[in-house]
């Protein structure tokens, strides 16, 4: 296993789900919403302070960066945007399903999956105007339960599918390629360069693939939390973080960010 540091320690991250860095290497953490949704800027440092007021009537999942802004769902059927310098949030787009949960940008939009009362319902496409449309049917999606969703520098998307324990991969033209490419419990999904990492549903830890879904490491690092999503990203250095629970467990506070460096 890589050896980690620890790189933020604050009281402010009370439930991370999700973690992005800027062009500066500032990062930002989604807290889900225990006790409330909000999200934490985290300076090169590892100063954190708040970035948004704190929201009790919404659960931040996951976010994207894109020029001094970020998209953030709310786990319900919008997805805000937060201008970085201010912490002014808006409603970019509201969606006609409920459970806006994984989202990742490619190629000039977003993609966002839904989740209509706890089983998946579909993945849209999301323009830079704020139009949408569906990308995927939930009548033609191959699992039961999806979450979290990246893409790989071709444009292919992998979908983690907690009813099926599955990631699942399709092309960018929204065509499944394999519903299977990684078989296990896993909650959030990071790709750098040309491998796949992995939070495990079950238990706190990340795992190591290939692109071809093979693994490398079972245990790559000792952390990404298992609830609601994970916090694992990337710096412009290529240094990983993720989120590491506290001994309390998922959703009880006291989750740090750690450092691998490279």
């Amino acid at each position: 296993m890589p050896s980690s540091s620890l790189f933020c320690d604050s009281a402010l991250l009370t439930q991370v789900s999700g973690l992005v860095c800027d062009e500066h290497n500032n990062m930002y953490a989604c807290n889900f919403g225990t006790p409330t949704a909000s999200i934490i800027k985290i300076d090169t440092t590892g100063k954190a302070a708040p970035l948004t007021q704190q929201y009790d009537d919404r659960n931040f999942v996951s976010m994207v960066y894109l020029d001094d802004f970020l998209y953030v769902t709310g786990f319900n059927n919008c997805v805000y945007k937060v201008e970085i310098h201010t912490g002014e949030l808006t409603t970019f787009v509201t969606l006609p399903q409920n459970g806006t949960n994984g989202l990742t940008y490619s190629d000039g939009a977003l993609y966002v999956v839904c989740m209509d009362g706890m089983h998946t319902g579909n993945v849209y496409k999301i323009d830079m105007d704020g139009e949408y449309s569906v990308f995927i049917s939930e009548d033609s999606l191959a699992g039961t339960q999806y979450n979290i969703i990246t893409t790989d520098k071709h444009g292919d998307f992998y979908i983690t599918d907690e009813g099926n324990n599955s990631v699942v991969k399709y092309d960018k033209k929204g065509k499944l390629m394999n519903p299977t490419l990684i078989i296990g419990e896993h909650q959030s999904i990071v790709i750098n360069k040309h491998n796949i990492y992995l939070t495990n549903y079950l238990v706190n830890k990340i795992s190591k693939y290939d692109m071809e879904g093979t693994l490398i490491k079972d245990e790559f690092a000792k952390g990404g939390l298992t609830f609601a999503g994970g916090g694992m990203t990337v710096d412009n250095h290529n240094n990983f973080y993720f989120s590491l629970e506290g001994v309390n467990g998922a959703g009880a506070g006291n989750v740090s960010i750690r450092k691998i460096a490279y």
